[in-house]
């Protein structure tokens, strides 16, 4: 579980915030990774309707905000410097992640779990297909429902991790497929094989009937010309010679 686990009961309610909800708009998401990934690495490329949610309920809009050492401000949201360029290629398609419906007054708890996002997706960017395993994927899920349960603007981060997810699980019914199918070519190769040498025995068998076939029809046509040969001789000769032999 992330750090931001159990976070509803954080909140100090003596303090007032000003909480003008914008409304959401409908926007088509379609961004790509800049580091050659597949279009589910990062979970950035997707194609799907989300509401985009430009500033959380309740962020103040202080545009003269300083600069504070080892963060940055990515629309009006303090960001660690290492997570700002990934932060904006999210906030820029999605809105921000963090909202206040849940924890109204407690920005450095909202910061905590928006950091635990961010450090998730950008393992990501480096983690290979094959390099993923159940208590990785259980890790990451149990970050996405923390960040759900406070009703995070994560809605665009589940449908991908889902198809990820998917993606994954699904890779080994294709070993298994390939494997099924390796044993039955495999068997395939043993059964053509074997007929091959039985049509192999049986060719040279049919060779040895047809060599024995050939002597047979040569003894048979010698003897057949030699009846024919008597037979013209008894139709051109005397009879009498037969008679007085």
């Amino acid at each position: 579980m992330s750090s931001c686990s159990g976070a509803k009961t954080t909140g100090v309610k003596s303090v007032e915030v000003d909480e003008h909800v914008q409304e959401p708009v409908d926007v088509t998401i379609s961004t790509s990774t800049s580091k050659g990934m597949s279009p589910d690495s990062t979970l950035l490329n997707i194609s799907t309707s989300v509401d985009v949610i430009s500033s959380p309920p309740g962020f103040t809009r202080d545009l003269t905000r300083e600069r504070v050492e080892g963060f940055e401000f990515v629309g009006n949201f303090k960001i660690p410097e290492e997570h700002a360029v990934l932060y904006r290629r999210i906030y820029e398609k999605h809105g921000h992640m963090a909202t206040k419906k849940v924890i109204k007054f407690n920005d450095e708890m909202l910061l905590t779990c928006v950091t635990s996002l961010l450090k998730i997706i950008s393992a990501m960017e480096n983690v290979r297909g094959s390099e993923l395993s159940e208590a990785l994927l259980e890790r990451w899920e149990g970050s996405i429902k923390d960040a759900e349960s406070l009703e995070f603007n994560v809605k665009w981060l589940r449908e991908g991790f889902n198809r990820l997810k998917d993606h994954w699980r699904s890779s080994f019914g294709i070993d298994k497929e390939v494997e099924t199918n390796a044993q039955a070519l495999d068997a395939m190769h043993v059964y053509l094989s074997t007929r091959e040498e039985e049509l192999s025995a049986l060719l040279f068998e049919v060779q040895i009937q047809k060599r024995k076939g050939e002597e047979t029809i040569l003894s048979l046509r010698k003897i057949i010309e030699e009846k024919l040969s008597q037979k013209i001789k008894f139709q051109n000769e005397s009879v009498v010679g037969l008679v007085l032999s």
